[in-house]
């Protein structure tokens, strides 16, 4: 339980230091002011509770992923009981990275035709392309790992 809850605390506090780093990219980027993230009609208080929505969201995640792989880890060992430690965990491991990259290649795939047809309006720029790009690379990447982690336990 205790370590169900250092997880959520690590999510929730890696999202909002990546929410950090991207207002401050793009405060250097777009030349705006810290203050226009917070303008949204009515004082601020709709991204407030946004971003506290988002950061319970991945409190959450962080807490229940952890949750799910001990629960796995523990079902997985009772199937292999004459495995040492150190080898059961390496091919858990390699288990758990290609289950957890092929949703990740799934997911990144299928973000291009929504990105399209949520973003893109009227011809491509060369934004859209590198934001296609990006999750075409990521979505590749993740297939790979996916290939190559395959392992059953």
């Amino acid at each position: 339980m205790k370590d169900n809850l250092k997880y959520g605390f690590a999510a929730l506090i890696g999202w909002n230091i990546l929410i950090v780093l991207m207002a401050i990219l793009a405060v250097h980027v777009r030349g705006i002011e810290y203050s226009a993230f917070f303008d949204d009609g009515i004082g601020g208080i709709g991204m407030c509770l946004f971003l506290l929505l988002w950061s319970l969201i991945w409190f959450y995640i962080g807490y229940d992923s952890r949750r799910k792989f001990v629960s796995e880890k523990q079902f997985y060992k009772e199937y292999a009981p004459l495995l040492d430690k150190k080898e059961f965990d390496k091919l858990f491991i390699s288990h758990y990275v290609s289950r957890v990259s092929r949703v990740l290649a799934i997911l990144s795939i299928t973000a291009i035709p929504w990105y399209i047809i949520g973003y893109v309006r009227g011809a491509f720029e060369t934004k859209d392309w590198a934001v296609l790009a990006v999750l075409a690379l990521l979505s590749v990447v993740f297939f790979g790992v996916y290939k190559i982690k395959n392992v059953s336990v």
